[in-house]
């Protein structure tokens, strides 16, 4: 038999179980953050940390409003990301926090606690607060997820395929269209963003894979 670890004798196990769902449910998060930031071309954005990229997509919607093939508002887009900083940042403060021990109000003793890195401030092990946190993050993602999928990455082209932004691979790996068979606006929309979209280097890119 193993001896007992410091985290099974110092961390609750709901306290645990908690931080394992919030891991999961903002690694899902972060990966719609990326691919929002792709239509937006923000460059290499896996790259780096998720809460810059998101700060970027607001400053790209500030800049150039949202593709006008989609169904999302800049609004709530803008939105989307003020509550996706806000939860990934107070992700970071119960994710990256150490343990430590603190003494009690009376100076009688010490308990142990979990403190941040950055400051010694103390990181409350309260299991509700975690699982409304996760849930926060859950709702983000799945505001992230529908942005993505639904509103915000398929317009119909003229031919009635779907094409994926910025790089307008076809769904059905068949109907391509050219430059000049795109709306006016798309085709403008995308040249601000720096996504313009060249139908024989597509083809090229295509045949070489």
């Amino acid at each position: 038999m193993t001896d007992q670890t410091w985290i099974e004798r110092d961390v609750p196990v709901g306290v645990r179980l908690a931080l394992g769902d919030l891991v999961l449910a903002a690694a899902d998060l972060e990966r719609y953050a990326y691919d929002i930031a792709a239509v937006f071309r923000i460059s290499a954005p896996e790259r780096q940390p998720a809460k810059r990229i998101v700060g970027l997509i607001q400053a790209r919607v500030g800049e150039l409003g949202t593709p006008p093939w989609a169904s999302v508002s800049r609004e709530a887009l803008l939105a989307w990301c003020l509550e996706a900083r806000d939860v990934l940042t107070e992700r970071d403060r119960h994710i990256h926090a150490s343990m430590t021990f603190m003494r009690n109000d009376d100076s009688s003793g010490w308990y142990p606690a979990r403190a941040t890195i950055r400051d010694g401030a103390e990181v409350e092990m309260d299991v509700e607060y975690l699982r409304d946190l996760v849930m926060r993050l859950l709702d983000a993602r799945n505001s992230a997820l529908q942005i993505f999928r639904r509103r915000l990455t398929f317009p119909p082209s003229p031919s009635h395929s779907y094409y994926r932004i910025p790089d307008y691979v076809p769904i059905d790996g068949q109907t391509r269209t050219s430059n000049d068979e795109l709306n006016p606006d798309w085709t403008a929309w995308i040249g601000r963003a720096g996504a313009t979209y060249s139908h024989a280097a597509h083809e090229r890119s295509r045949v070489a894979r």
